[in-house]
């Protein structure tokens, strides 16, 4: 009679498991549907940010964001910045020098320890860097922030505009305003 109790026991805690389970992926589910808008407003900013700035200027202004950051939507909304912003970037060189594949944890954390030290909003951003050097540096063109936009057009609207007015920016502020500090 004891195994009995130990299977019915054992296949209780199993349901118990499975049934918290399935809350917790309705309740990210819920909570990245409510969260989207901000998720996606991230990486339009992040375009419109990187059109005129350089790789450095995304990974300085991603931290500085994670720093200000009060809520989780927020906190998570910095990496889609990022990502973003080092895409539409002009390339700074030296960027993505000694970038080690992320499968090698030791490699990979002696590597962001040299390049964060403690600052805990940079390591927050790295992983991004990392993944986006590791991914050979893909670059987007200015005409695609109108598909983000949900714009539409074509490509030749947003090459008449130039790549700052396809975005929608002021270029002129913007690039008065840009950081030409190295990486």
């Amino acid at each position: 009679m004891r195994g009995k109790g130990c299977l019915k026991f054992g296949l209780i805690g199993c349901g118990v498991l499975g049934v918290l389970f399935v809350a917790a992926v309705v309740v990210a589910g819920l909570w990245f549907k409510r969260n989207e808008g901000v998720l996606a407003g991230g990486a339009q900013e992040g375009a419109r940010f990187g059109l005129v700035r350089d790789e450095n200027a995304c990974f300085q202004e991603a931290q500085r964001r994670a720093a200000e950051a009060t809520t989780v939507a927020a906190t998570v909304g910095v990496g889609p910045f990022m990502r973003s912003c080092l895409e539409y970037s002009k390339p700074t060189q030296g960027f993505c020098g000694n970038v080690p594949p992320p499968t090698s944890i030791g490699r990979t954390a002696a590597w962001q320890s040299q390049r964060c030290g403690d600052n805990v909003y940079c390591k927050s951003v790295i992983q991004v860097v990392q993944t986006y050097c590791i991914e050979g540096r893909p670059k987007r063109q200015a005409a695609d922030t109108l598909l983000m936009q949900g714009g539409g057009g074509d490509a030749a609207d947003a090459g008449a505009q130039g790549d700052a007015g396809a975005a929608g920016i002021d270029s002129t502020a913007v690039a008065a305003e840009a950081d030409s500090s190295s990486f």
